[in-house]
């Protein structure tokens, strides 16, 4: 998928922002790319699959499966998960229409687990498993750390009244020199100076010892933050601006 592309951060269910950015991605003739969790915690999970679905079907973009999303789907496939807080506004909007469990499916069954776009441009949801960049395999392994990242669950925070486990990112030690690797999950990601009670303002870089570079897009969209999207040329493997698309 060589060329020049709009790579944003988890959407939440929130239309407007993807509306603009959709929008944005049409006029500069830009692939839109969605780094996963497409839905949840916001109140419009219908419009927001409904309008990047009919980009798919035009060709102009493309998803990577977040954790909600893949939790969406195995409810609707009828396996046994626990629903939480998160998920509510999206199953109540299939139960007020069921039309969108079907159009939901034929959305998730286009995503992928991980995308490439260039020769060192590289978009999962959380993180990249360190033995997939040798061998390349992709496993139920690589997929679900493709979609949860690393964490400790013998540790555990309080969030919203749910309680999640700590976020490890030994990782991004691994992504490979000039790699450029961009992923999304974490609104509040413990590198730096770790801040549990805000959202990071903007998406942050980070560059590892040999030169690989993991960008968060993830700002907090539906959960009281903004959309960010990247607008990357992977042909050159740059990128060429960070926008904010708002609430």
């Amino acid at each position: 998928m060589i060329g020049t592309h709009l790579i944003i951060g988890d959407v939440h269910s929130m239309y407007q922002p993807l509306s603009r950015a959709t929008a944005f991605a049409e006029k500069n003739n830009l692939h839109l790319v969605t780094a996963g969790d497409l839905v949840d915690n916001g109140p419009d999970a219908e419009a927001v699959t409904e309008l990047v679905l009919q980009k798919m079907f035009e060709g102009k973009a493309s998803g990577i499966m977040g954790n909600h999303d893949w939790k969406i789907l195995r409810w609707l496939r009828g396996n046994d998960v626990k629903l939480t807080r998160p998920n509510m506004p999206t199953i109540e909007a299939m139960e007020r229409n069921p039309l969108f469990k079907d159009m939901f499916i034929r959305y998730a069954e286009r995503l992928t687990f991980n995308l490439q776009l260039g020769e060192k441009m590289f978009v999962a949801h959380a993180a990249v498993k360190p033995t997939w960049w040798t061998d390349r395999e992709d496993t139920k392994k690589s997929n679900d750390y493709n979609m949860y990242g690393h964490s400790d669950s013998s540790k555990l925070i309080d969030f919203r009244g749910e309680r999640y486990p700590i976020r490890l990112y030994d990782w991004v030690e691994d992504v490979p020199a000039d790699v450029k690797l961009f992923v999304g999950h974490d609104p509040r990601p413990m590198i730096g100076e770790p801040d549990f009670d805000n959202f990071q303002a903007t998406p942050l870089s980070v560059k590892n010892k040999q030169g690989g570079i993991t960008t968060f897009l993830d700002a907090g969209s539906g959960k009281g933050g903004n959309l960010w999207g990247a607008v990357v040329n992977s042909a050159n493997n740059s990128i060429e601006a960070l926008i904010n698309f708002g609430q």
